[in-house]
């Protein structure tokens, strides 16, 4: 895994908070005690459509910290498939890897997801087993894997950015 900046020169970068929190823990805060719950999905697609229709070469990345279950891992599965099925040519997950079920590899590959962004200050434990596995899933379907890189709280930037109550801030 490799160490990377996410700040593109890329105009109009949006970042989006899939769940509540993952915006403070990205940039090394603790989050607010009233800071839960998921961006709601409507929201969601009306963002990526929306960036879809303007310009499809906008990096698009969504911030998901913790959820270590089957039904918040594969909502966010459905969040990143969407993002690429709309066209979208640089989807970035950034993420502490907490979701990341055994059946997350699969979705991660399934989903097209462009890169994945670790934060190394808090990764889950054995994210780098959990990464190898992804590796070798998708060697064994012929498929690339995403890129993985791992970042540092407070390296992300954004032109826009939308908390997970949908709100831009």
């Amino acid at each position: 895994m490799s160490t990377a900046t996410l700040a593109h020169s890329t105009p109009q970068r949006l970042v989006v908070e899939c769940r509540g929190g993952s915006l403070a823990r990205a940039e090394g805060r603790t989050p607010a005690p009233d800071d839960q719950g998921d961006l709601e999905m409507t929201r969601w697609t009306a963002l990526i459509d929306d960036t879809a229709a303007r310009d499809r070469t906008t990096p698009v990345t969504a911030v998901f910290f913790g959820g270590a279950n089957l039904i918040t891992g594969y909502r966010l599965y459905y969040l990143l498939r969407y993002a690429k099925r709309a066209g979208l040519s640089d989807v970035t997950l950034l993420t502490d890897g907490g979701f990341w079920i055994d059946e997350a590899t699969a979705w991660l590959m399934e989903s097209d997801v462009d890169r994945i962004a670790v934060v190394a200050a808090g990764a889950a434990d054995g994210i780098e087993v959990l990464i190898a596995s992804l590796e070798s899933t998708c060697a064994a379907a012929g498929r690339s894997r995403p890129e993985v890189v791992r970042v540092s709280p407070g390296e992300v930037h954004a032109d826009r950015t939308i908390n997970w109550r949908g709100e831009e801030s």
